[in-house]
Parts: structure tokens; sequence; C-alpha cells
């Protein structure tokens, strides 16, 4: 297995430097055996994200999804923050008093 010399591609934050495919893959269902591949390809081949969409005719989405599933890439969406006391942070406009 290869190791990432660093630690951030494609935006993301890279969180595996190994990637270790399943004992016998042939008894998965086509989607884990592409969310495999498409891993693959990302960690130990060290494609970008774009040349993956282009040899597995996935779209954008589908490819980081399926990275962040099997925990390749840290997530970088922000989560919503919690509001004080459950209290309503937005202001109603003065036309609706």
């Amino acid at each position: 297995m290869k190791k990432l010399a660093d630690s951030q591609r494609d935006g993301f934050e890279v969180c595996q430097t190994e990637f270790w495919l399943p004992a016998d893959p042939r008894y998965l269902d086509s989607r884990a055996k592409r969310d495999l591949a498409i891993c693959t390809l990302f960690l130990e081949r060290e494609m970008s994200i774009a040349d993956i969409i282009c040899v597995t005719d996935e779209d954008y989405g589908t490819v980081v999804r399926a990275l962040l599933k099997r925990k390749a890439i840290v997530d970088r969406r922000q989560r919503p923050r919690q509001l004080r006391n459950g209290a309503e942070r937005r202001q109603p406009d003065n036309d609706d008093i």
C-alpha cells in the first residue's frame, strides 16, 4: 500500500493512508464494488476526483459520497450550530409586525 505524501487533495482532507480490499469482494453488490473501485483509484492510484469521474462515468456527488462513506476523505460540510435554549435567531421583518 502506498503512503500519501500530503494530507489534502482536490480540496478534501484525506483521512486514510492505506486502503484495504475485502478478502473476497466478489460477493459484494455492484454499488459496494463501485465504491471500492473509486476508493482504490483515489487512494492507491492517487487519481484526482475529476479523473475518477471520467474513468467511472459517475458524477461528482457519487464519487465524493463513495469516498466519504468509506472514510477516505473528511466531510468538509459544517454542522449547523445549536441554538441557545432553542431560541429562534431570525428576526421578523418590520412588515410582519
